[in-house]
């Protein structure tokens, strides 16, 4: 089940904070509107962000224990690192956007390379179809923490072992859980380095359900979702924004 936490802070080695889960409370879930000029900050992560964490403005699933999520710098920046672990973790900022008013998504990244067709840290981005448009809840193994959302659409995002898989996007398959998702960058030449990304989350959608009304498609969340056995490859992420 999807969890909202109390978490407390302690720093290591001067910049880095470990977040440390202490007990469940009963926070309600707060839904995320966008700011008058079309954007929405996500993620900094600023140095409130345990605070802010532990607000009910995000939530989680799986295995998130003492240690999965640390706040730390790293080449210059302040950025949330998720490290290597064995269990399968979600975060996810729930939120209610009208798609077209605030069509974009934007990210830093710094992935460190693994063997595998792509790395086990993923964005993932839930959807709310028109009211006309069938269910197609067809992904069986959505996180547990969107069931807090009215998502059934949703996209991965997704960084590849090769640079060449650039802009792929793949339709919903057994090996993904049912949930399409797009290359946005990749290649062992480009990890260990930082990377700006934004998407089209609306061209997005027009391709994968190209007969449904864009205009009244909703973003009901932004996730960021860790793989299990994720052994020595570390992501750290930043600046993470929906603005149009």
């Amino acid at each position: 089940m999807p969890r909202v936490f109390s978490l407390v802070i302690f720093r290591f080695m001067i910049s880095t904070i470990f977040l440390l889960i202490v007990s469940a409370c009963a926070q309600p879930v707060i839904v995320s509107e966008v700011q008058p000029d079309g954007s929405l900050d996500i993620l900094g992560p600023g140095p409130r962000f345990a605070e802010i964490f532990g607000s009910g403005l995000w939530i989680s699933s799986g295995d998130v224990i003492p240690g999965s999520l640390v706040l730390t710098e790293k080449s210059g920046k302040r950025a949330l690192l998720i490290p290597p672990g064995e269990q399968e973790l979600t975060i996810l900022r729930p939120m209610d956007v009208v798609l077209l008013s605030t069509s974009y998504l934007g990210w830093s990244w710094l992935m460190e390379h693994r063997d595998g067709n792509f790395h086990d840290v993923s964005i993932l981005v839930g959807f709310r179809s028109p009211p006309e448009a069938p269910e197609q809840a067809s992904f069986y193994s959505l996180p547990d923490a969107a069931e807090a959302t009215q998502a059934n659409r949703a996209v991965g995002i997704r960084w590849a072992a090769s640079a060449l898989r650039r802009g792929d996007l793949a339709p919903a398959g057994a090996d993904d859980g049912g949930v399409p998702f797009y290359v946005v960058r990749g290649g062992r030449e480009n990890t260990g380095r930082w990377w700006s990304e934004s998407v089209d989350l609306s061209a997005l959608y027009a391709r994968l359900w190209p007969d449904e009304d864009l205009a009244r498609a909703r973003i009901v969340f932004v996730a960021i979702n860790a793989g299990p056995d994720r052994m020595n490859s570390p992501a750290y992420i930043a600046d993470m924004r929906l603005f149009r």
